[in-house]
């Protein structure tokens, strides 16, 4: 478990995938996925075209 960096809500391991995309059920921001063991995500900014 790992807290949203952005609302500090808990969030689970519900068996995510590295670079898969999920949103923080609190507040709403999109957070990637970048490490399994631990569990670690930061906030997801889409790259500007």
């Amino acid at each position: 478990m790992e807290h949203c960096p952005e609302c500090g809500n808990l969030i689970e391991d519900e068996g995510f995938e590295i670079g898969e995309i999920i949103e923080c059920p609190e507040c709403g921001v999109e957070l990637e996925i970048i490490s399994i063991n631990p569990l670690e995500f930061e906030v997801f900014e889409e790259e500007e075209k």
